[in-house]
């Protein structure tokens, strides 16, 4: 299964950036995962079968939560083995 990856480089951590996305993504049924990488950055993977939820999953990560500022968004496709479910790591 096609992973649609991202690096968000801004003011995404300590505001609520993963939980928005991760309840986003849950809204939506997308699979995937959102965590926070040392240099301040965050890591976002997504997969589903419907480009249209995939679409709509970028419009989120680019936007980020109303406390954020997103100045990047680095996007990659990888294969990796299918994620369950949608997890935001702490």
């Amino acid at each position: 299964m096609k992973t649609f990856h991202y690096i968000v480089k801004g003011l995404v951590q300590h505001v609520g950036y993963r939980f928005y996305v991760g309840m986003k993504a849950k809204s939506i049924e997308v699979n995937g995962k959102v965590r926070n990488l040392d240099n301040g950055d965050v890591e976002v993977f997504v997969q589903s079968d419907d480009m249209e939820k995939i679409k709509e999953m970028e419009t989120i990560i680019s936007k980020g939560s109303p406390f954020s500022r997103v100045e990047e968004v680095v996007k990659d496709i990888i294969d990796i083995e299918k994620i369950e479910d949608f997890n935001m790591i702490y």
